[in-house]
């Protein structure tokens, strides 16, 4: 039996609430079966750094909506978090080059709307929880939920 901290955070980001919450195994509680890097090494502020990175790039005047911005033809390095969002989305009017981090604007863009945003941002936190050491992780954007565990049921109480 592993003993268990409970990890929280509530605040704002990307225009609405994000709620981020994991079981850790407590200090000296990680099993072999665990990554080396935990979250406890890499500190909560590691997960909150790509929150805070989303919110830059996703958020109001972000390099996302710069992009639209971008004259046609002109190449833009862009974040990688921005690249996969696009990778996933393939909006009209960008040519992307993944191994580039980089996109060129072919035309008007339609930008990944914001639902799509949230949705996004809410697996790769929870992922990001998940490659820290986390047991279990449930994160919110606005009204998406991402969830993950490692074989154990997790209860989050709301």
């Amino acid at each position: 039996m592993v003993a268990l901290t409970t990890w929280t955070v509530d605040r704002p980001a990307l225009g609405t609430r994000c709620r981020l919450r994991a079981y850790l195994p407590e200090p000296g509680q990680r099993s072999e079966e665990e990554p080396e890097e935990d979250l406890e090494d890499a500190g909560p502020d590691a997960v909150l750094d790509l929150l805070d990175d989303l919110d830059r790039a996703w958020g109001p005047g972000g390099e996302l909506e710069a992009l639209a911005r971008v004259p046609e033809g002109r190449r833009t390095e862009l974040s990688w978090d921005t690249v996969l969002l696009l990778g996933r989305t393939e909006p009209p009017g960008l040519a992307l080059d993944v191994p580039g981090h980089a996109a060129t604007r072919t035309g008007p863009v339609l930008l990944p709307d914001v639902e799509t945003r949230h949705a996004l941002a809410a697996e790769l936190l929870c992922c990001e929880l998940m490659d820290a050491g986390a047991l279990a992780a449930r994160v919110d954007v606005g009204a998406y939920r991402s969830s993950a565990n490692r074989g154990i049921r997790a209860v989050f109480a709301d």
